[in-house]
């Protein structure tokens, strides 16, 4: 007790040197926090709007359905197996869909389009697409009509009340084609399906390709992105897998996933470097520390207090303003990154062209998730914590003498 009563004297003795220390780990807090949260935050944004508007974290689908992707492969929306799935921990949905590619036209002009068949109202529940609706009206589960990705639209330059021409493959080859009033047009967060979308309820999807109740996936949605490996475990506990298969964003996905992790590595590499410059900063103002202090250890030395007591102190001290930098600036970092999270940065000019041309919604998002806090303060903290190693080896070492004529 006595040690920790000389350690938390001793920081306050100097108080302009303590603050230097605790300001130089309170900002290093704050900035690697900020930037570990924009990392989470742009990808984690990034896959939701990808996965959540299209395949889900998770499908379900009937076993060699991905590998040919074929209408055939369709099976019965049975809702007894979805009750089953939706009551695995962390899932929070599970949506029907019919996914078929369609030729689409308006007579002068073409081009390829994802037909999605959606259940609109569980469909709205998981991604908020009522509220993407930019013009017309969002779809019920009565109509005979689509909503359109805003790029659909300019593309084949549609507006709503016209009719589009939808042509496919329907189920045991039949011909799939049809004549369809534009009901909406929707914004979608991901500017790729912005240009392929062609949303349409369960019931006109399965007329169209003559399914009869069939549907091509279960999509699962999920709490926490980081329980995807746990969760797929336990899906395949619950499904015949001679039947089914599920697959994760990751499998159904490959290409985005291997961009999210090359781009991840060189914001990694960022911080780091970030790291690199926080450990120098502090390491600084320990080395400052310690040169102030020689002649002052000398004196404790030489009246009587063994250099492992004065080791042990100095530790103490650097533990003491390490906790008050660190908790101060998680706790000044949480009001920032709240405040990001509400309002993320909307990016404009070239910036946002490079970043729709990507596929990436054009917004610097911010996680707030408490694992960003918390990793962040516990680097921070070791970062600080080694370095309180070297005033400790320099004490054990110092020569009393030299101490004394400092």
């Amino acid at each position: 007790m006595i040690y920790l009563r000389l350690a938390w004297r001793n920081i306050w003795r100097n108080t302009r040197r303590t603050l230097i220390t605790v300001a130089s780990i309170f900002f290093a807090v704050i900035l690697a926090t900020i930037m570990w949260s924009m990392l989470e935050g742009v990808y984690g944004k990034m896959i939701h709007n990808i996965v959540a508007f299209s395949s889900g974290y998770l499908q379900v689908h009937k076993k060699g359905y991905w590998e040919e992707k074929n209408i055939e492969n369709v099976f019965t929306a049975d809702t007894a197996l979805a009750k089953k799935l939706s009551g695995v921990e962390n899932i929070t949905a599970v949506v029907p869909r019919i996914e078929n590619f369609a030729l689409a036209s308006t007579g002068e002009n073409t081009a390829g389009v994802m037909l999605l068949g959606i259940d609109p109202e569980k469909e709205d529940n998981i991604t908020n697409l009522k509220t993407k609706v930019k013009n017309g009206k969002y779809l019920r589960s009565t109509d005979n009509g689509v909503m359109i990705g805003k790029g659909v639209a300019r593309k084949l330059r549609l507006s709503v009340g016209d009719t589009i021409i939808l042509l496919s493959q329907g189920y045991h080859a039949s011909s799939a084609n049809g004549l369809y009033k534009v009901l909406g047009i929707v914004s979608l967060p991901s500017p790729e399906l912005d240009k392929v979308m062609v949303y349409m309820p369960l019931a006109t999807a399965s007329g169209l390709l003559s399914l009869d109740n069939h549907i091509s996936s279960w999509a699962v949605m999920i709490s926490d992105a980081k329980k995807l490996a746990s969760v797929k475990k336990e899906l395949l506990r619950n499904i015949d897998p001679t039947a089914y298969e599920v697959m994760d964003w990751k499998e159904l996905m490959p290409d985005l996933d291997q961009m999210i992790q090359a781009d991840g590595s060189g914001h990694k590499i960022t911080i780091l470097v970030l790291y690199l410059v926080i450990s120098f900063g502090i390491f600084s103002t320990v080395l400052m520390m310690m040169a102030e202090r020689q002649h002052e250890f000398g004196i404790m030395t030489a009246i009587g207090m063994k250099k492992r007591q004065l080791a042990f102190i100095v530790f103490l001290e650097t533990v003491f303003i390490t906790l008050i930098g660190v908790i101060s600036g998680t706790l000044a970092s949480l009001p920032i990154t709240f405040y990001l999270s509400e309002h993320p940065i909307q990016l404009t000019g070239e910036v946002r062209i490079i970043y729709e041309s990507y596929g990436f919604e054009p917004i610097i998002a911010v996680s707030t998730a408490p694992v960003v806090f918390f990793s962040q303060a516990r680097v921070v903290l070791l970062i600080t914590l080694l370095i309180g190693i070297y005033p400790v080896y320099k004490i054990l070492r110092m020569n009393l003498m030299s101490a004394l004529r400092s």
